[in-house]
């Protein structure tokens, strides 16, 4: 009896030790604080030092499971999928943190402003903006970070290096999150829709810059005259009223535009080119906005309204033009 006792000790012993060492094999950045950092970020090594090496792009990994979990970037297999909205999800804990946004509790909330979060780590990264700390500092320049996957990140921008490739195209990115937000162009998807109109859009931050339409937010002031702007692109093309700065030249003439989308529109009147057709009649335009102004004649759409009465107008120049008969300015005399 004895000895047997001793031989299930000693196998006990041996099941243990091997679990121990399977488990420190299996080791990822998963079991640490960094969860948003992407496998290949963090467990990449030099070719000649990992032992696993994707097939794809070459790039290797010191444990197998990093390699699992860096194929599936190359792979649009998405097993998991939610019942609300229907995307779709590579792995269980990503459509976990995904189904907590329809629930819309935000259970973890900012002592110093009315902010609240999803998840706990949301929040302790939010508080770093409160606090300023950022502890993680690049070696290369003197840029410093809250977060250490931004730091990552960053670092990439000085080794050039782009791990995560698309499947449709020749698109390179530098991160995991960067790589499925340009897979919604092949896609369509627009998941983030605006409560007001129902407009959809690829991005959150695209969504909250359209929610200021609704608000009246502009947050972007310039700092020559009093007006401001919902976009910081906006306020950019603005202020070169002010300096007078035409930065897009055309190749075929000598004149020069204020934005890169007056270039592309002035270019098609040397290639003939009118990509944008009426739906309405044959009518087709050198920009998109020539279409949307021209279909207001369809649509007796006149956005406009002038503030001293009740008239409106299709087009923004028109309006300009009628004001002058309530100031009775004479600009031609």
């Amino acid at each position: 009896m004895e000895k047997i006792l001793n031989i299930k000790k000693e196998v006990s012993t041996e099941s243990h030790s091997e679990f121990q060492t399977a488990n420190q094999q299996l080791d990822t950045p998963f079991c640490s604080e960094n969860l948003e950092v992407p496998v290949s970020a963090t467990e990449r090594t030099n070719a000649s030092e990992g032992n696993f090496a994707c097939s794809k792009c070459g790039t290797s990994f010191s444990s197998n499971l990093a390699l699992l979990n860096h194929e599936k970037t190359h792979s649009d297999q998405k097993t998991f999928a939610c019942a609300e909205c229907g995307r779709c999800f590579m792995d269980v804990k990503s459509l976990a943190r995904h189904e907590k946004t329809h629930t819309g509790i935000k259970p973890f909330s900012c002592s110093e402003c009315e902010k609240c979060f999803v998840e706990r780590k949301g929040l302790v990264r939010h508080e770093k903006v409160h606090t300023g700390e950022k502890p993680f500092s690049c070696h290369e320049c003197e840029t410093s970070f809250s977060l250490k996957a931004n730091l990552l990140r960053h670092l990439q921008i000085h080794t050039g290096e782009k791990s995560f490739a698309c499947s449709e195209c020749c698109g390179r990115f530098r991160a995991n999150s960067d790589l499925e937000i340009h897979r919604r162009i092949h896609t369509g998807e627009k998941p983030f829709l605006c409560t007001e109109c129902e407009k959809g859009f690829t991005t959150k931050k695209e969504l909250d810059i359209h929610n200021r339409v609704h608000t009246g937010v502009k947050p972007f002031a310039c700092s020559e005259c009093d007006k401001r702007y919902s976009r910081k692109a906006a306020l950019n093309i603005h202020q070169r009223t002010h300096t007078d700065s035409k930065p897009f030249d055309c190749s075929e003439c000598d004149m020069c535009f204020n934005t890169k989308t007056q270039l592309v529109g002035h270019q098609r009147t040397h290639t003939g080119e009118m990509p944008f057709a009426c739906s309405e009649c044959d009518m087709c335009f050198r920009t998109n906005q020539q279409l949307v102004v021209h279909h207001r004649i369809h649509t007796g759409e006149k956005p406009f309204t002038c503030s001293n009465c009740d008239m409106k107008f299709s087009v923004h120049w028109q309006l300009v033009s009628h004001k002058k008969i309530h100031t009775r300015e004479k600009p031609f005399q």
